[in-house]
């Protein structure tokens, strides 16, 4: 009897967290997609590849450099996302949909046509377009607990690697600091840096807490200081140099970090008439 007992107490928190990540995968993958971006660029074939989420089903949010080059300024001719990606008898295959990059707005919703964004300025670095047919998605939920630093996170990649089928994980993120940025309205749009693996093609993955919630969104990550863009912030007052600092000496290690944007900034600058 006291052996069924002992199992009892340490075998159920080890279920009970196994279905809490399982399910946190599950609304990942309904959520978390892959994103193309096709440009022609003096003639020359291009293209951008990113992730971004899906908000009710029929419209796709990423990062706006995604479909602008932050390099040349060219504006993409078409997108699309990928889902249901899977590895088959070695070929990598998945269902895609195009997206629209100027629709016909409804009532209330922020118009990204007129949107205008620059490479410095993060909190401009967001768009949403609309998928050309719906698909079926988890519906996003957006956290408007703290965001504490410490605490882990959980980011998620590009599905596959299409070359080997190889299945990224979910990424448990440590949240390294927060820092107060200020857009040129003044509003904040705070930035979670994160220590994280994410890398390139990363640009627009959501960040989860352990609840499912949206916490955040991918916009920039390297091991290298982005000393152009904190330049730029420290000179506008956007941040402060104990920030600027604070940054700098979370490189000292190799340690790759990633910039995440406050989604809750994001809900009330542009998501206001996408998600009601």
């Amino acid at each position: 009897m006291k052996l069924s007992c002992l199992f009892i107490i340490v075998i159920m928190p080890l279920i009970s967290f196994c279905q809490s990540a399982t399910q946190i995968e599950t609304i990942a993958r309904s959520q978390a997609h892959r994103f193309k971006a096709n440009f022609v660029v003096n003639g020359v074939n291009k293209q951008s590849i990113g992730m971004g989420f899906i908000l009710k089903g029929e419209y796709f949010a990423t990062c706006y450099h995604l479909i602008s080059s932050p390099e040349d300024g060219s504006k993409a001719i078409s997108a699309y996302m990928t889902y249901n990606e899977r590895f088959v008898k070695g070929i990598y295959k998945y269902d895609s949909v195009y997206l629209n990059i100027n629709f016909k707005l409804k009532k209330g919703q922020y118009d990204f046509s007129k949107h205008v964004y620059n490479r410095n300025d993060h909190s401009t670095d967001f768009v949403v377009l609309k998928l050309k047919h719906k698909i079926n998605s988890i519906e996003c939920k957006f956290t408007n607990s703290e965001i504490e630093s410490g605490d882990s996170y959980i980011s998620w990649g590009n599905v596959y690697e299409e070359n080997t089928g190889e299945v990224y994980d979910l990424f448990d993120d440590k949240m390294k600091f927060i820092f107060p940025y200020q857009n040129k309205e003044g509003d904040s749009a705070e930035w979670y840096v994160f220590k994280s693996k994410a890398g390139e093609g990363f640009s627009g993955t959501p960040v989860y807490n352990k609840n499912g919630d949206i916490v955040s969104m991918v916009q920039y990550g390297n091991n290298k200081p982005p000393l152009d863009i904190l330049k730029y912030l420290l000179n506008r007052k956007a941040i402060d140099n104990s920030c600027y600092t604070d940054i700098l000496n979370g490189y000292k290690n190799n340690e790759r970090l990633v910039y995440t944007i406050n989604v809750q900034y994001l809900i009330k600058t542009y998501l206001y008439g996408y998600i009601n």
